[in-house]
């Protein structure tokens, strides 16, 4: 089983797009989402439901960004957490499928991310930011050969989010601390030949 981890608050038509995509997904296994909202006062929870997404709510004083994702981790049942934001809609049907396909595709993979693509509408220094991150190609990345990027579309197999769990609370990019935590040499991931990216809105 997959569990998709999102994080929630006033997810509104983003959010309902978001989990439009993840049930659009092609994947030849049982996939489960999970949302930890805190605080949405626009029936959020209820879209979330209705999808057929396990839901926790918790106090908005409760959110962290490491420590809402651990919880969402606690929550899941799957032995593959994909993390994802209310905001993030799937490229396409095949991106679940690539995602954990890179993060399974062997030992020394500690993680998978997708890469975040600009949405149409999105204006030039947008564009530009996601550009600059990502890359306009797809590629493998491994420790000895970069320092890790920033990643919100990722992939960690249960095994090593047990032995080198996401920091429980910082402010910044926590992913950074677990891909210098993790002893597994790949930093990004080993990219199936078809890659699977995420549209930012």
């Amino acid at each position: 089983m997959i569990s998709v981890v999102i994080p929630v608050k006033n997810g509104g038509e983003d959010l309902a797009r978001c989990l439009a995509g993840i049930a659009a997904q092609r994947i030849d296994e049982e996939v489960e989402v999970v949302v930890v909202d805190s605080g949405s006062t626009d029936g959020s929870p209820d879209v979330a439901r209705a999808a057929g997404a396990v839901v926790r709510e918790i106090d908005p004083r409760e959110f962290g960004h490491g420590r809402t994702r651990n919880l969402g981790v606690e929550i899941a049942q799957g032995d593959l957490v994909v993390f994802t934001s209310q905001d993030a809609v799937a490229d396409d049907e095949t991106w679940l499928a690539n995602l954990a396909a890179a993060a399974r595709s062997g030992p020394d993979v500690a993680g998978a991310y997708g890469r975040q693509l600009p949405h149409p509408d999105a204006r030039p220094p947008e564009r530009f930011f996601l550009d600059f991150l990502y890359g306009p190609r797809s590629r493998a990345q491994r420790l000895v050969d970069v320092e890790p990027e920033r990643d919100t579309k990722r992939a960690q197999a249960g095994a090593e989010l047990q032995r080198v769990p996401p920091v429980p609370s910082r402010v910044g990019d926590e992913r950074v601390t677990w891909h210098r935590a993790s002893p597994r040499p790949c930093a990004g991931a080993r990219r199936p030949p078809s890659p699977a990216p995420c549209a930012a809105l």
